[in-house]
């Protein structure tokens, strides 16, 4: 999935080793529009690390690999389990919008987070 990007996004899947040349998917990770992160987990598997774990495999790829200095995530400010998981890998708010996008016939607010790679530098060397 590294080598091909869909409709201007790079997704990777979100896997759980099962049995011998099997895996579990439980949810996805990826890029939309260049620099903005989003992520989705099987609620089964919230509270145990995955989503971090998944986060910070994918930084690495896009600061390290990609070359990217900065990446940004569209939050439902509600959603507070996805927006203490980005601020613990470093993220921080940098600014509310209401009324960004409709779901179910509701319309949400948006809280914008941004990482830029020389602090995600600082925070990765730190946990060495």
């Amino acid at each position: 999935m590294i080598d091909s990007p869909q409709n201007g996004t790079t997704d990777f899947i979100v896997t759980l080793p099962n049995l011998p040349n099997n895996s579990i998917t439980i949810g996805k990770i990826g890029v939309w529009q260049d620099s903005e992160i989003g992520f989705i987990l099987s609620r089964t598997y919230w509270g145990q690390g995955l989503a971090q774990e998944a986060l910070s495999a994918i930084l690495h790829y896009l600061f390290d690999e990609k070359g990217m200095q900065e990446i940004t995530a569209d939050v439902d400010p509600r959603n507070e389990r996805s927006v203490r998981v980005l601020q613990g890998m470093g993220f921080v708010k940098t600014r509310f919008v209401e009324k960004t996008f409709e779901i179910g016939g509701e319309w949400v607010d948006s809280l914008y987070l941004g990482l830029k790679k020389e602090v995600w530098e600082g925070r990765y060397k730190e946990r060495r």
